[in-house]
Parts: C-alpha cells; structure tokens; sequence
C-alpha cells in the first residue's frame, strides 16, 4: 500500500471522527437546549396554574370553557401545545384544560410521597391514540397552600417540536457529513499532491543519479520549508559523494603511479643485472638501488596505512604531557646541517615553553615534515623561520619560509593524498605526496587543525594550533 493510500485512509478516518464528534456533540447540545426549554416552559406553567388556584375566583370544572380562555389568555399556553390537569390531595381530577394528551396517569403510591415532599417529578410518556402526538413530556407539579399539601399538577407538552428537530437535524448531517468528506477528500487530495510532488519528484531524479552521473543536482525549490532543505541537503550529501569519489579515482591512479615507478626501477636494476656476468661491486649497487626503492615502496604503503587508520577514527595517540618548545629545538638542531647544505637559514630563537598533551613521536613526524619541506622548496639563500605562541586554550606552531611559495589555485589541494605541485613533482626532491596528508589526519587527532598562507613565488607559512586540554573525542 503506497503512501497516498495510506494517507487518504487516514485521513479520511481523522475527518470522519472529527466530524462524527462535532455532529454528535452538536445534536445533544441543541436537544438538551430544547428539551431544558420544554421543562422550563412545563413549570411555567404549573408556577402560573398554582397562582390561579390560589388567587381566581373563577369556577373550575373539568373541560370548562371558561378556564380554558382563561389560561390560555394568562399564560399564553394554547391547548394545542399541552394541557393541565388539577388532582386533588385524594388523588381525584378536580379540573383539566379540554385537550388532554395522555390516557388517565396513575401514580404510585412512592411517588405521590415525593410529591407530598416537594419533589417534582417528570416523565415522558407515550401519547393517547386520538393525539396526533407520539410523546408527552409531563410534569407533576405538587400544590401547597398555607404550607399545607392540597394536591399537584399535571402538566403536560408535546414533544412534536423535540422529535421534527432531531429528525431535521438527523437529516442535515446525513446530507452534510458525506457532502464535507467528499469536499475534504478533494482538498486533502490536492494538498497531498501538491505537497508531495516534490517527494516524487526527488524519487524520479535520485534514481538518475548514480556513480558515474554524480554531477547531477536535484533542481532548486524555492521558499524553506522542510522539502526544500531535505533538497538543500541531498545535493549538499551529493557534492561530498562526488568529491569524495573524485578523491578515490584520483588516489587509485596516483597510488599507482608512485608503486608502479619504484617497481619498474626495480624490475629494470634486475634484468639489467641478468643479462651478463657482473662484478661482485656491481651486484651490490644494484641491491642497494633496489633497496632503496623497496624502502620507498615500504614507506609509501605505510604512509597510506596511517592514513586509512585517521579517517577510520584508529590512529593511536600516547597521551602524555610533552613541550612542544623541546621536540621543536630538538628538530632544529638536527636539521640545521641539512639546511645548511642547502644554502638555507634555520631561525628558531624566538620559542616559547608550551605544555601540551599529546603524542610525541606524532608530532615530532608532524613538525619534521613541515620544517624538512620549508627547507626543500626554498630558494638560495633563503630562510625558514619557526616560532611558538602561547594562547589561553592552546599552542599555535608557526614554520615560515621565503621559497617558491605555493600557487593560488594549488592553496585548497596540498593536503590531498599524492597531490605535489609542478616544482616539486621531481624524483631528486623525494617524497610521494602524502606528508601534508598525515600531518593533517595526527594534528586532526589531537583535535587541532593546521593552516597555510602562500604567495607564489615568495614563501608560505604554515601554522598549527594545538589545544592544550588534551585529544578531543
């Protein structure tokens, strides 16, 4: 059952209860109006009547003319809307209005106790045949005089009115109820597939959609209504699809490329080797040229099994208390002869003591890689300058160096797997293009993030912020 059915079910069911309600509520509230008007007028009337008793000096009989007009002219109460009966305290008719219409009501013996208390009693009782009416409500009315029970009324109404108005009513909800639902189901069925149209219309455009078609987008809905940010967010979900898939094509190709030159440089060192007698010396170059390419195969295997571990939420932190002044001095130190060789200043007086938590051995690989490469791409006679800044919540680490600087549009994809721009695409440099990866995913880890700035042809700086609270989770 597909979901417009369910939902004209539904709703049919939620208007068909809701209606049914109203209606029922509608009709006990307009017949209990009704029927308290009927009760109101009954003792009306027996009040009145009793006040006549007791004031008029005219003769009462049973069917007299006279007291007929009489009534009808002091209360207003027709013989054709009910009638009064006078019942004496020995339970005899001492007088009536001419139209009566109910048969002789005998009372019990129980009820005419309640009567003599001044309780008054109502009941609804089946007409007399010669009536045209087929019920009567009645009204036993007691009568005291000087306190003194002298017998009660019976005051009757028709309740033709009651039975053509609940019959009327009866009649308008069953015309109105089907006509209402019929109008709802039209509404509800134009508001379902105007609202819905654009769930069907995403179901139509994701089938479209699959992995070599990613650069497709659903189309713009205009306002910002749920339906139109669910869109927002399913091309959002698509881009990130794309890019990321974008990512793994490139990486597939680039991973092969950096395995298979190493594997060639490898295979051709061995035939080469194979192909005459050579002298032990010569063997044993080329053993440490394939060496050298098993290590940098080694490497880059290992480079990607880091970074498959970060981006699965694996990679192993040491947490512990290190200053990033010490590992930094250290690094410098170190590299200060290399830097040297390379006709390339290493400027790191100005560090600062800063505690954190974190991996030292991470970090030292983070820091190395960044000062190692401000040093390959500089220039002769260049500098590279490393500084240290303390903040309230952490410590931010600045690498920055005077070299051929990074171009524009090279800015946002230095940290992609494999990516090296065009200067430093060179075997005599080193490296596969995965260092600025690894040291985003360990500074990711410690819950830090790191950031370049770059003019071409000028240098780049590099920074990384460190929180000093420790991992974040």
């Amino acid at each position: 059952m597909n979901i417009r059915i369910r939902f004209l079910i539904w709703f049919n069911l939620a208007s068909f209860f809701i209606i049914f309600l109203f209606s029922t509520i509608t009709f006990l509230s307009v017949v209990h109006s009704i029927e308290e008007g009927i009760n109101n007028r009954l003792t009306s009337v027996a009040e009145a009547t009793s006040f006549i008793i007791q004031r008029s000096d005219i003769p009462i009989a049973c069917g007299s003319k006279e007291f007929g007009e009489m009534l009808e002219a002091f209360l207003g109460y027709k013989d054709t809307e009910g009638y009064v009966k006078i019942i004496d305290s020995e339970n005899k008719v001492i007088s009536c209005t001419s139209h009566l219409f109910t048969d002789n009501i005998r009372l019990e013996e129980a009820e005419l106790k309640r009567l003599k208390k001044g309780e008054r009693i109502i009941r609804d009782y089946h007409a007399a045949k010669e009536s045209r009416d087929k019920m009567v409500r009645v009204l036993f009315y007691p009568v005291f005089h000087q306190d003194k029970y002298i017998g009660y009324l019976e005051v009757g109404s028709s309740l033709v009115k009651l039975e053509n108005m609940k019959r009327s009513l009866l009649h308008i909800f069953l015309i109105v109820i089907p006509v209402v639902l019929a109008v709802a189901n039209i509404g509800g069925f134009i508001i379902f597939n105007k609202s819905f149209s654009p769930i069907i219309l995403l179901s139509n455009e994701m089938k479209k959609i699959t992995a070599h078609h990613l650069y497709k987008r659903l189309p713009d809905l205009e306002g910002d209504d749920e339906i139109a940010t669910l869109y927002k967010a399913i091309n959002d979900m698509i881009a990130r699809l794309e890019k990321s898939f974008e990512q793994i094509k490139q990486f597939s190709g680039d991973a092969s490329h950096e395995l298979r030159t190493p594997l060639t440089i490898m295979k051709g060192e061995v035939e080469l080797a194979l192909r005459s007698e050579r002298t032990k010396e010569e063997y044993q170059e080329i053993l440490v040229s394939v060496l050298e390419e098993i290590e940098r195969m080694t490497n880059i295997v290992e480079n990607l099994l880091l970074l498959a571990k970060s981006e699965a939420g694996e990679i192993l932190i040491d947490k512990k208390e290190i200053n990033i002044k010490e590992i930094v001095y250290e690094l410098c130190d170190q590299l200060e002869m290399f830097a040297s060789e390379r006709n390339v200043s290493l400027i790191f007086n100005e560090l600062e003591d800063a505690n954190i938590i974190g991996d030292k051995l991470r970090l030292r690989q983070v820091f190395t890689n960044l000062i190692v490469n401000a040093i390959k791409y500089n220039v002769e006679g260049g500098k590279v300058v490393i500084k240290i800044e303390n903040s309230p919540n952490g410590v931010l680490v600045v690498v920055e160096d005077t070299g051929i600087g990074i171009k524009p549009e090279e800015i946002n994809k230095i940290f992609d797997r494999f990516y090296r721009s065009d200067k430093s695409r060179k075997r005599e440099v080193g490296g596969a293009g995965l260092g600025l990866s690894i040291c985003k995913s360990i500074i990711e880890a410690h819950g830090g993030y790191i950031d370049v700035e770059s003019e071409f042809g000028k240098g780049s700086k590099f920074s990384v912020w460190l929180p000093k609270s420790g991992i974040k989770n």
